[in-house]
C-alpha cells in the first residue's frame, strides 16, 4: 500500500476509524488503552519495542514454567497456569511469587502471634494518666534481715514545700498501725497520711514541689545471746497507697540520716480491657536525690511527686480469660484477611472455570503500554493493540 510522502498510516487505525477485530474474534478488550489516530512511527517503533522485549521476557519465564516438578506444586498450591491463559508466562510468574510472599509473611505473623499467646508473651501497650492532683502515699518501716525493731517513736510528719515554700514545713496528722500482712506485722512499722500533694505550676515549669517529712526514732532489739553485738546502721523503707497493701518497691536506708527524694507513680492493671476496669495494684517508685547528717539521732524521709502522672501497665490475668481469648481470636482473624490483597491485586474476571480466570487489577492495566505483560496475549498483534514481533521492528527501522 502506497503512502503519502509526510504522512505516516497507523495500522493499527482503520480509515473509518473504527476499532480492529483481535484474532479471537471478541474484539478489543475493553480495557486494553488506544492509541489515537494519527500517531508518529516513533510511537510505534516505541511500542513494538517494547513489545519485542516482552516476548523475549516471557520466553525466558516460559522455560521456568517447563519444570514439570515445580509447574505441578505451582498449579497446586499457589496459582494454577489456566488462570492465566490470557496473559503471558511473565504475568503468571509475578503473580506466584507475589503470592508466595504473601503466605509467606502472613504464615509467619500467625505463627508468631500463636507462640506469643501461649507462652504469655503479649505485650500491651504502656498507658499514661495525667493528675491534677494525687494522695500522698504512706510509709512501711522494716528492720534489717534478721532484726527486729526495739521502739520505732514517730516524732513528727510534716507537709510543705521546696525549695520556695513560704510558710515552711507544717505539722500534719498520721496515724501509726501494725501491717495487715502477717509477714509484716511482727517486725515492721506503717505510718497512714490523710493528705493530698498538688503541683505548683505548669507541667514542665514547677516552681515548687509539694514534700512530706517523716522524722523518726529507731532503736534495734539486740539478738538473744548477741547482746555485745553491734546493732544495724540501715533499716528498709517502702510506700503504700491502701490499707493492707505491701509495698511493690523497697529501697535501704540509713539510720541517723535525712534521705530526700522522689516518688513514680505506677499501676499494674489486671484484667482492664475497654470494656472493664479490672484490678490495679499501685506501685512506687523511689529515686534518691540527696542524703544529708541529722540532728538528735533522729532518722528522717522527705519525699513528694517529680511527676503527677500515673504509667499503667496493663497485664492478662490469664491467657485462656475470655478477653484474652476474643483479642487472640480478633488479631488471628486480622492476619489470615490479609490473603485478600491477592484478590485486589488480581481479581477474577468471571467465576466460570475451575479455577476461575484471573486477571491484573484495573490499575495495572491502565499501565499497559508502559508494562506489556498487565495486557492480554490478544493484543499482542499488531490488528490489537499493537505489539508486534522483532521482524516488524527490523522493517519499520
Amino acid at each position: 500500500m502506497s503512502k503519502q510522502p509526510g504522512k505516516e498510516t497507523d495500522p493499527l487505525v482503520p480509515k473509518d476509524g473504527s476499532p480492529n477485530p483481535s484474532p479471537s474474534g471478541r474484539g478489543r478488550s475493553p480495557r486494553s488503552p488506544r492509541i489515537p489516530a494519527g500517531a508518529g512511527g516513533d510511537w510505534n517503533i516505541l511500542r513494538r519495542a517494547s513489545s519485542a522485549v516482552q516476548q523475549h521476557t516471557d520466553r525466558g519465564f516460559k522455560t521456568v514454567t517447563k519444570n514439570q516438578l515445580l509447574n505441578r506444586i505451582c498449579n497446586d498450591y499457589v496459582i494454577h497456569e489456566n488462570q492465566f491463559d490470557r496473559y503471558g508466562s511473565t504475568m503468571l510468574m509475578f503473580a506466584r511469587v507475589m503470592k508466595c510472599i504473601l503466605i509467606f509473611f502472613v504464615g509467619m505473623s500467625t505463627a508468631c502471634l500463636v507462640i506469643g499467646f501461649l507462652t504469655g508473651t503479649i505485650e500491651t501497650v504502656e498507658q499514661v494518666e495525667q493528675y491534677n492532683h494525687l494522695p500522698a502515699p504512706g510509709v512501711v518501716l522494716c528492720p534489717a534481715e534478721g532484726w527486729k525493731f526495739k521502739s520505732i517513736e514517730i516524732k513528727k510528719v510534716e507537709y510543705g514545700q521546696v525549695p520556695t515554700g513560704e510558710i515552711g514545713f507544717q505539722e500534719i496528722q498520721f496515724k501509726k498501725e501494725r501491717p495487715v500482712s502477717a509477714h509484716l506485722a511482727e517486725r515492721c512499722e506503717m505510718i497512714k497520711l490523710n493528705q493530698e500533694m498538688y503541683p505548683r505550676g505548669e507541667a514542665g515549669h514547677y516552681e515548687s514541689f509539694d514534700r512530706i517529712r517523716i522524722s523518726y526514732m529507731i532503736k534495734y532489739k539486740p539478738r538473744d545471746g548477741h547482746e555485745d553485738e553491734r546493732t544495724p546502721k540501715t533499716y528498709y523503707l517502702g510506700f503504700f497507697s491502701e490499707e493492707g497493701m505491701v509495698p511493690q518497691q523497697w529501697s535501704l536506708f540509713p539510720v541517723g540520716k535525712l534521705v530526700t527524694g522522689n516518688i513514680e507513680f505506677n499501676q499494674i492493671a489486671k484484667g482492664k480491657t475497654e470494656f472493664t476496669e479490672g484490678t490495679t495494684t499501685d506501685v512506687f517508685d523511689f529515686r534518691s536525690t540527696g542524703v544529708a547528717d541529722n540532728y538528735y539521732d533522729l532518722t528522717s524521709v522527705e519525699y513528694g511527686y517529680d511527676k503527677y502522672v500515673c504509667f499503667v501497665l496493663s497485664s492478662f490475668k490469664s491467657m485462656w480469660s475470655f478477653f484474652a481469648i476474643i483479642t487472640f481470636i480478633l488479631l488471628f482473624s486480622t492476619g489470615l484477611n490479609n490473603f485478600g490483597l491477592f484478590e485486589i491485586c488480581f481479581p477474577e474476571t468471571s467465576e466460570e472455570g475451575n479455577p476461575p480466570e484471573l486477571e491484573p487489577n484495573i490499575m495495572c492495566q491502565m499501565c499497559g503500554l508502559c508494562c506489556q505483560c498487565c495486557r492480554p496475549l490478544e493484543d499482542m498483534t499488531p490488528e490489537g493493540s499493537g505489539r508486534s514481533t522483532p521482524q516488524d521492528i527490523k522493517q519499520e527501522v
